[in-house]
């Protein structure tokens, strides 16, 4: 009995290495982007080095495609990315404007020409439109329309419901800050979502809800995702929705602004029933100003 019970303590974590190691090459806060390399008659080209270089960062991940001619950069933080392509007996390719967002892969295959690695293709690319790796149904919501979109409460919450398959109450308009919506998924209780801010748990524990979550500000908002249906266990315990959000990090150059989000009365039409009644327009005068400053991480 002593031996066994050793042994079945390594067989278990070899398991669990095994388990993290794939759920690591894509996260909750991460894309990835992966792909075959091919010659112009379609044969897999093995050995092919490709570097990633991160448009705000510089940070460059290099690669190389396995002997199915097959690569895979995980764990790349959202944002726009450029690609080069090297490989013996062919032009460099370089590939422009590749978005990354969280929680997908961008496919991307190459078709190399025969040549010398001095000759260089560029090629542009916008993305693709439609998520072809699993059959997750989510929407990513990007930092500007979080940006731009009416918030009356300052909570990015109260924009899920843009989702498909999702429904949320109104919002309370008097309130600031936390004040998150109760949002339904595809039928679920609002109690049965999860969410994550960076990775991190945002739930209460008693009501698994965001309530009293105070919420980053949305201009501190890089992008957020709302996974409605099929998603795998890497997303959480929620039967419902999964929400998952990432702030915004810093870039190679310094950069701020400064924002005021202005409300007065005085814009407001009044409310159909008040005006019938001779009432006049509910007094509100709200002033939130904030601001932003970013810069090299390291």
């Amino acid at each position: 009995m002593s031996t066994r019970k050793p042994m079945s303590l390594f067989w278990i974590g070899c398991l669990l290495v095994l388990c993290a190691v794939s759920a690591f090459s894509q996260s909750q806060t991460t894309g990835r982007i992966a792909g075959t390399v091919k010659d112009p008659h379609g044969a897999r080209i093995v050995g092919a080095e490709i570097t990633v270089i991160s448009l705000a960062t510089t940070e460059e991940r290099k690669v190389k495609t396995d002997d199915r001619g097959n690569y895979a950069v995980p764990l790349l933080p959202p944002g726009m990315y450029r690609i080069s392509v090297t490989a013996n007996g062919f032009k460099k390719t370089d590939v422009e404007s590749i978005r990354v967002v969280i929680t997908e892969t961008f496919p991307l295959d190459l078709n190399l020409e025969v040549g010398t690695i001095s000759e260089q293709v560029v090629v542009s690319t916008l993305g693709l439109l439609i998520r072809t790796e699993g059959p997750q149904m989510g929407r990513v919501v990007d930092s500007r329309a979080v940006a731009e979109l009416p918030l009356a409460t300052r909570n990015f919450l109260q924009i899920l419901s843009l989702s498909p398959g999702t429904v949320a109450s109104l919002p309370d308009n008097t309130a600031l800050g936390r004040n998150s919506q109760a949002i339904s998924v595809n039928g679920a209780r609002g109690t049965q979502n999860n969410f994550e801010i960076n990775g991190i748990d945002a739930n209460r524990l008693s009501t698994n809800d965001a309530g009293p979550l105070a919420v980053p500000a949305p201009e501190t908002i890089q992008e957020f995702k709302v996974l409605t249906s099929l998603y795998d266990a890497t997303f959480g315990r929620g039967a419902g929705g999964s929400v998952q959000a990432v702030t915004k990090s810093g870039t190679n150059q310094f950069h701020g602004a400064v924002y005021e989000y202005f409300r007065n009365d005085a814009l407001n039409a009044n409310n159909t029933f008040l005006k019938a009644a001779s009432v006049q327009r509910p007094v509100l005068k709200r002033n939130v100003f904030g601001g932003l400053l970013g810069g090299p991480e390291k």
